[in-house]
């Protein structure tokens, strides 16, 4: 593809946002760059993604592996754009997708994997918010057993991997929590917002501990995993899917 020195933003009529030149074929490829830094969900769902990833290749990977943190942030706003009901079950799948850092130190415990479920059948409305309240407590107690157990593994490999279920069981809690609370996001419910970014945040915590001693290779692996997720959740929005969580 070559790399035309115009673009037809000029040309786009009102009202125009600057991420919309990612959607135009013609869009210059060096805007086309630094608006994905940006907009990175745009950049990725416009027709010039799969071209100039193929060309450049290792290009988006740098990028990502820069802004990822950014994209996952309050900030951003992605996260922001899902409906409280896909709030929840996002920040489900993220608590999940760490529970092998609690069920290997605690096999046979199913308070996290509890806590999770509960989260989900609350989305549904399937589960009264005291009872999603009572799971989320569970995970609490769960919480501060792993971190009582890291602290007397002192420097031993075990206290990391005990610290990892404790943030795991932290996601379910703080999941758990937000679930429970009946603020609608998108009117600006700063305690929701703040609890969602805090569950998903507890779990590149369990990533990175139960890394160690490559915690952040491992925890940008989950960041990415999550970004995923996130685009999958952001898809689904675009074309009215997610009636019902898989």
């Amino acid at each position: 593809m070559r790399a035309s020195s115009r673009t037809r933003v000029g040309t786009i009529e009102a009202p125009f946002h600057p991420r919309d030149a990612l959607a135009d074929p013609e869009c210059d490829v060096e805007l086309w760059w630094r608006m994905a830094e940006t907009y990175p969900f745009e950049a990725q769902e416009s027709v010039l993604y799969p071209l100039l990833t193929l060309e450049e290749p290792g290009r988006w990977e740098d990028l990502r592996r820069e802004h990822i943190a950014s994209w996952l942030s309050v900030y951003a706003g992605y996260i922001l754009r899902l409906t409280p009901r896909l709030h929840r079950l996002f920040s489900a799948d993220c608590t999940e997708h760490v529970l092998p850092s609690f069920e290997r130190q605690y096999p046979g415990n199913t308070v996290v994997r509890d806590a999770i479920e509960a989260v989900r059948a609350y989305a549904q409305g399937l589960m009264t918010g005291a009872w999603l309240q009572v799971a989320g407590q569970r995970a609490y107690q769960a919480r501060l057993t792993a971190e009582k157990a890291s602290a007397a593994a002192g420097s031993t490999p075990a206290a990391s991997q005990y610290q990892a279920a404790g943030c795991a069981a932290q996601a379910a809690e703080r999941a758990a929590g937000y679930a429970s609370h009946r603020g609608d996001v998108s009117a600006g419910d700063g305690m929701a917002k703040t609890a969602t970014i805090m569950s998903i945040e507890s779990a590149q915590s369990a990533a990175f501990a139960a890394g160690r001693p490559k915690g952040d290779a491992a925890l940008y692996a989950e960041r990415v995993w999550q970004w995923e997720r996130l685009c999958w959740y952001l898809q689904g929005e675009q074309v009215g899917l997610h009636r019902r969580h898989p």
